[in-house]
């Protein structure tokens, strides 16, 4: 029944022109199942979408048929289309373009919250309680945050037009924008348990594993060791789904001996075994370490965790995690003809 779910998977994936590069390592007797279960599926789809009562829209159709077939499989084998895998790959390289404003719903309407200092939405006098009828041509009513989001965001250098309605102006302001790169932060706090650094115990909260996450606690604690005596650190972990799992090794090795095993993962074939270790002398390697997680920790946080507390480097306090117990990678889709 396995071989057949992966099948009838590979054979969907390969009719929307996704796919995964599974030819290297499938044995011939699931490539048949493959092909046989391609050409059922086609023959249905094609029935469906040509020959049912009513118009299908071949598109979200497909899509249900995906989502449903993933659903089979675990909790974290998803499909993302262009615009989530961008999203997503924005917040794990670091950075966006953006304007520099939150934007929250408020009555149902997309309200500024908060303009980010420095930036073009700041700068141009965009203020909090503001509310965005339109990005472009497009009306915001009726969008969700997400969809709001994603039309603010692009690449750095290009503009968008935003019209707000603000509190006491008869008429909409239109206001031009240029899109800046916006940093995301992995580390958004660290200092002194109450602000004194004469009280020796340090404090950082990560919130994710970003491509810049381990460079970020590295700074921060570096930050922390030159402003007093250093006595002991939180290192906080609550509400962290993870990210990058080299981010998680980064910031492991900052804490344990050089050349000690951090993680190790195996897939399906022995090409897909790797062992994580630590490459760099630490920055802290007798530092008292107190590790927080709970149940929204996940992933890199998981492994962090694990990883300090079998070293003996850390005190874990901890509600029960995921337990995901499992690394992602992307596939991209292979080049198709779409005409």
């Amino acid at each position: 029944m396995k071989r057949l779910r992966l099948s009838a998977l590979a054979a969907l994936l390969a009719a929307l022109g996704l796919g995964f590069a599974a030819g290297f390592w499938m044995p011939d007797d699931d490539y048949f199942a493959l092909r046989k279960n391609f050409e059922i599926f086609g023959a249905a789809y094609e029935e469906l979408v040509g020959g049912y009562v009513e118009k299908i829209d071949p598109e979200l159709f497909m899509r249900a048929g995906l989502e449903a077939m993933l659903a089979e499989l675990d909790p974290y084998t998803v499909f993302f289309d262009e615009a989530e895998i961008h999203d997503m790959r924005l917040l794990m390289q670091g950075s966006y373009g953006g304007v520099g404003l939150t934007v929250e719903q408020r009555g149902g309407r997309a309200t500024v919250s908060a303009p980010t200092e420095n930036t073009s939405g700041y700068e141009q006098g965009v203020r909090a309680g503001d509310i965005i009828t339109h990005v472009g041509a497009r009306a915001t009513d009726g969008l969700s945050l997400v969809d709001v989001y994603n039309l603010l965001r692009g690449e750095p250098g290009t503009t968008v037009e935003l019209t707000i309605e603000r509190e006491g102006e008869p008429e909409p302001l239109r206001f031009v924008l240029t899109r800046e790169d916006v940093p995301v932060r992995s580390v958004t706090y660290h200092g002194f348990a109450g602000g004194d650094p004469a009280s020796g115990l340090g404090y950082i909260k990560v919130d994710r594993f970003g491509r810049t996450a381990g460079g970020e606690v590295k700074a921060a604690l570096e930050a922390l060791q030159g402003a007093g005596t250093l006595r002991g650190l939180v290192l906080d972990l609550r509400g962290n789904p993870g990210g990058l799992l080299e981010a998680a090794v980064e910031i492991t090795q900052l804490f344990v001996p050089q050349g000690v095993r951090i993680v190790s993962t195996r897939g399906r074939t022995a090409e897909t075994e790797r062992v994580y270790r630590s490459s760099a002398a630490p920055l802290a390697p007798d530092l008292p370490l107190v590790v927080l997680i709970d149940g929204l920790s996940a992933s890199a946080s998981e492994i962090v965790a694990g990883a300090l507390k079998d070293h003996d480097r850390a005190h874990v306090l901890e509600q029960p995690t995921g337990g995901k117990r499992l690394g992602q990678v992307d596939r991209p889709p292979p080049h198709t003809n779409t005409r």
